[in-house]
C-alpha cells in the first residue's frame, strides 16, 4: 500500500490546488516529494519486474512516464489545457474506474500466461485493447444503465421509505407502493 501512497497523496493535493486555483509552496513541496516517491518505488518494481519478466527497463522512460503524468494533471487542474474538456475525454475519464479495477490482475494473468510464448509487443498491444474494450462495455452496457436507474428511483424509493411526501408528476404514488411491496415481498 505504501507504494501507492504518494500518487493518493498526489491526487488529494491536486485537489486541493483545483479548490484553490494556485499552487503554493506547501501544496507544491508535498507534490514534488510525491512526484519523487512515485518514481522511486517504480524504480524499485523495474527491478522486481526483471526477475518476473526477462526484460529490462529504461529508467529515463520511466521517470519521463511518471513526470509526464503529474505535469498533465497539473496543467488540466489549473485550467491550461481547456482543449481536453471534450465529451469523448469525459468519457475515456469515466473509463479509466473500471480499467483500474481490472487491469493489474487481469493484465499478470495474461502476461504470466502468454510470456515467452508470443511476442511482448503483441501481448501488451493485444491486453491494452482488451482491457479498453472491457471497460468500455462495463460503462456502457453495466455502470451507465446502473447510475441511471439509481439516479431515476433512489431519490423516490428514499422519499417513500422515510415516509416523506413525494410531489411528483411522472410517477404515481401508487406505482411507488408497488415497487416497494415487491421489494419487500423479496
Amino acid at each position: 500500500m505504501f507504494e501507492w501512497s504518494p500518487a493518493f497523496i498526489a491526487g488529494m493535493l491536486m485537489a486541493e490546488i483545483y479548490n484553490s486555483k494556485k499552487i503554493n509552496i506547501k501544496n507544491g513541496t508535498a507534490i514534488l516529494i510525491c512526484f519523487i516517491l512515485s518514481t522511486f518505488h517504480r524504480m524499485i518494481y523495474a527491478k522486481i519486474a526483471i526477475i518476473i519478466y526477462p526484460e529490462t527497463f529504461s529508467k529515463p522512460i520511466i521517470v519521463a512516464v511518471i513526470f509526464a503524468v503529474y505535469a498533465i494533471m497539473l496543467l488540466v487542474i489549473l485550467g491550461r489545457l481547456k482543449w481536453l474538456n471534450k465529451p469523448y475525454f469525459l468519457y475515456l475519464g469515466i473509463m479509466t474506474y473500471p480499467l483500474y479495477l481490472q487491469n493489474q490482475r487481469i493484465g499478470y494473468i495474461i502476461f504470466n500466461n502468454l510470456m515467452g510464448h508470443y511476442n511482448k509487443y503483441l501481448i501488451l498491444a493485444g491486453t491494452v485493447t482488451l482491457m479498453i474494450t472491457a471497460s468500455f462495455n462495463i460503462v456502457k452496457y453495466i455502470a451507465g444503465p446502473l447510475f441511471n436507474f439509481i439516479e431515476k428511483y433512489l431519490d423516490i424509493l428514499i422519499d417513500f421509505f422515510l415516509d416523506l411526501r413525494y410531489k411528483s408528476t411522472s410517477i404515481e404514488t401508487k406505482g411507488i407502493e408497488k415497487m416497494s411491496n415487491s421489494i419487500s415481498d423479496k
